[in-house]
């Protein structure tokens, strides 16, 4: 296997842009006197148990539904797209930039070459696991950024939210499909870029890095220029506010809707499906209310139910009340979901009578950023007096409500369709497995191998292909499985990311357990409180 220079620079630039950001990112919010060395340290430490336990709670729920085959969008973007190229040295740049209906997915591309290079061959357990670490960074990243900002038990109130999507199977296809990273890169991209943003001016090393990083988000997919979008708006609002000078922001406000620009001109226009697409304004406006409310119920109860803190915190930013250093974040992220609810309800109106799995990974933050706005609010009372119990009370339960809104839906809608999936790849492997053994073409044409976009002639030609086989997970080479042990057998011809990934896949409740013993460790350390010229609450 050999890389053009071309694809290895791309990925040299895309890489140093993200390592510069999550630098800046990472010495903004662990900034502080030394006198906060121990609480830094125990931040760290649990921010560290969570990103443990987000990823053995995913591991165990994916266990025994993992496969190893390429399924939907993997055999055209990944492996024809990919793999192929690669095996016959011709892999070029327009081959990361070539789009998957309306997108270009060059991160997912990366990552996925990232990790055939690393592994010898190509596995959608790896990039399962991969994106199971990635979600597993967002959410620790976000603990670090709420407890600096609001305290620990505010923080943690609010880091709930962002927390229990992960022990839930709403989005079932992004546990199951390496290729759905998309949204877990853009999340945490779109994260720590807000992060940044905070002080809207092109002066600042950290509104660099977010502009860097809002521009690498374009390569996410195509609703990817939100990120940028979302961060031009958050700070014009900071700026009519006059939280922020014309002067000082119209530079970053400028370079920020020139990103989303070049994301919106340079999009792929895919032909309009019918019945995907809005049919018109009604049609659209129906949709949106179904993916802005998640995980409400859909209309417009559900969407003010959710998104009315949200509002008002808007409108206290807007009256010039004191501002939290969180704002930014908390305008910025709810702003963001907003426009992603908009750009589904246009692109995917027809997916909206059940949100589709894949999308509640961004919409579910809808629910975070309201909450946060809500704690902000509350906090901000002057003279709350006997009200602070009665709010939070009424606070936390509206919580329980969303949460116990999005654990009813994981069970009763979502977790069957995991099922039903789980059944349709088993059949992939064994018709692939009959094909590798026999080639007998019967295997996969004589039933129009189900549920996958290319045809069965394409999928024959991939599988017939020596060099591209050699790159493929081990059963595609061999034509063997482990029937005992379906999809997770291991055996020498796996690569070493895949044998760890199967590993990890066996281990998730022991991973888990770990998390929670990091997190009882960081509730042990000794508590020191921080000196007053050096406040908690305080974050970029």
């Amino acid at each position: 296997m050999s890389l053009s220079a071309s694809v290895v620079g791309a990925g040299i630039v895309m890489l140093a842009a993200c390592l510069f950001s999550f630098a800046c990112a990472y010495r903004l919010v662990s900034a502080g006197g030394a006198a906060q060395a121990a609480l830094r340290r125990r931040r760290l430490l649990a921010a560290f148990g969570v990103a443990t336990l987000v990823f053995g709670c995913r591991l165990a729920l994916a266990e025994g539904r993992v496969s190893w085959a390429p399924y939907l969008d993997q055999w055209n973007a990944e492996i024809s797209g990919l793999v192929a190229p690669l095996a016959h040295g011709r892999l070029g740049l327009d081959d990361l930039f070539v789009a998957n209906n309306e997108h270009r997915v060059v991160l997912t591309r990366l990552v996925s070459l990232a990790a055939l290079e690393a592994n010898g061959g190509w596995d959608n357990r790896v990039e399962v696991v991969a994106m199971f670490l990635l979600q597993s960074a967002v959410v620790a990243w976000f603990c670090l950024v709420v407890w600096k900002g609001l305290g620990w038990l505010r923080g943690s109130l609010v880091a709930s939210t962002a927390l229990m999507p992960m022990f839930l199977v709403c989005d079932w296809e992004n546990l199951v499909s390496g290729f759905q990273d998309q949204f877990g890169l853009m999340v945490l991209g779109t994260l720590v870029a807000l992060s940044l943003a905070g002080g809207c001016s092109l002066g600042s090393r950290a509104c660099l890095a977010a502009m860097a990083l809002a521009a690498v988000m374009l390569g996410a997919m195509a609703s990817g220029f939100v990120t940028a979008l979302a961060m031009a708006g958050t700070g014009l609002v900071l700026t009519i506010s006059g939280r922020r000078s014309w002067r000082s922001s119209a530079g970053f406000i400028s370079g920020c809707a020139a990103v989303a620009a070049l994301g919106w001109f340079t999009r792929h226009h895919s032909p309009v499906t019918p019945g995907v697409y809005a049919s018109g304004p009604g049609d659209w406006l129906r949709a949106f209310l179904a993916y802005a409310s998640w995980p409400f119920p859909a209309g417009a109860p559900g969407f003010l139910c959710l998104w009315l803190p949200w509002i008002a915190f808007l409108l206290r930013v807007n009256r010039r009340r004191e501002e939290s250093p969180l704002a930014p974040l908390v305008l910025g992220l709810g702003l963001w979901v907003l426009l992603q609810a908009a750009a589904l309800a246009w692109a995917r109106a027809g997916f909206a009578g059940l949100v589709g799995a894949r999308y509640t990974e961004v919409l579910a933050w809808g629910l975070v950023a309201n909450t946060a706005a809500a704690v902000l609010a509350v906090s901000a009372l002057a003279n709350p007096g006997k009200l602070r119990v009665p709010l939070y009370v009424g606070l936390a339960a509206w919580v329980v409500a969303a949460c116990a809104s999005e654990a009813w839906r994981s069970r009763t809608l979502y977790r069957p369709y995991l099922e039903g999936f789980r059944q349709q790849t088993l059949e992939h492997e064994q018709r692939i497995v009959a094909f590798v053994r026999t080639g007998d073409e019967r295997a996969i044409a004589g039933v129009g191998f189900p549920h996958v976009p290319g045809t069965a002639a394409e999928i024959i030609s991939r599988l017939s292909d020596a060099k591209v086989r050699a790159l493929l997970s081990g059963p595609m080479r061999r034509g063997l499985v482990d029937e005992r042990a379906g999809s997770v057998a291991s055996s020498p011809d796996d690569g070493p990311l895949s044998s760890a990934a199967i590993h990890a896949l066996r281990n998730g409740p022991w991973i888990a357990s770990a998390g929670i013993a990091l997190l009882a460790g960081a509730g042990l350390l000794p508590r020191r409180r921080p000196s007053a010229d050096a406040p908690l609450a305080r974050n970029p």
